[in-house]
């Protein structure tokens, strides 16, 4: 899944701008529930085909253009991804210049004209550190241990499923999963940045099958800070990307760097 590499760089980059036997029954329905949301995650990654991937994929790369339209500000991006678990999101935005946010593994860090260069920590790092894994999706278990099926509800006219989702570190994920299609067409997240949480709201549309995996083209985010759409043009699976496009300035001896912390 592909947003896994590209939302907090876009999220950064706007930010730059007591009875007994009630608790018995409700832990009860908790089981229930998340069983009932482990049920439609499953069917998640079989209708993307992310099961199938596991076996057959080991790199990403896609291409695209980006607009942060409260602004009337856009320009390129581009998203690399490596199993297991390495990530390099790169905008040239016109006016601004290149923003880099990468993992590699090791160390988060991020690099940008306004702020310089910093490296992540906190529940920020904790977040990258979940999505920069290759397979995000299909190791929900890992990375969410604790589940909960909400309800159903309508959405743009459509019924969904609606999940909390509970990472191991960090404010819960509420993932909305549509009923006909069975894919994941929006995200509320609360993203911790060394200037504030933010919350969001991630719109995916437009799913095509790309090398056998089902990719939403369009992605996009609703915040207080800035309206953000990214348009993807293309999506490769195993291109050969070499380790040291995720390794940070710092660990290259590269030029001065500031360090925020």
């Amino acid at each position: 899944m592909k947003l896994r590499a590209c939302l907090l760089p876009i999220l950064t980059l706007a930010m730059a701008f007591s009875l007994a036997p009630a608790a018995l029954a409700q832990s009860k329905d908790a089981g229930r529930n998340e069983a009932k949301a482990d049920q439609i995650l499953e069917r998640y990654l079989t209708t993307t085909g992310e099961i199938d991937a596991l076996k057959s994929q080991t790199s990403r790369r896609d291409r695209g253009t980006m607009t942060l339209t409260g602004l009337g500000v856009s320009g390129d991006v581009e998203v690399l991804a490596k199993a297991p678990n390495k990530s390099r999101t790169t905008m040239k935005i016109a006016g601004i210049g290149e923003v880099i946010e990468a993992y590699d593994g090791k160390t988060a860090w991020v690099q940008d004209p306004i702020q310089g260069y910093r490296e992540k920590a906190g529940l920020e790092l904790a977040a990258t550190v979940r999505q920069a894994d290759f397979f995000m999706a299909a190791n929900y278990k890992k990375h969410y241990p604790k589940r909960e099926w909400l309800g159903v509800e309508t959405l743009n006219g459509a019924k969904v499923d609606k999940l909390r989702l509970y990472p191991a570190e960090g404010p819960p994920e509420t993932w909305f999963l549509a009923q006909d299609s069975g894919l994941l067409i929006r995200m509320d997240s609360v993203t911790n940045l060394p200037q504030g949480d933010i919350e969001s709201q991630v719109y995916l549309e437009n799913y095509k099958k790309i090398d056998g995996t089902m990719e939403p083209m369009r992605i996009r985010v609703v915040n207080p800070l800035a309206p953000i759409t990214m348009e993807l043009t293309s999506s490769e699976a195993n291109v050969e990307l070499d380790d040291s496009l995720f390794v940070s300035p710092r660990a290259k001896g590269g030029e001065e760097i500031i360090v925020v912390q």
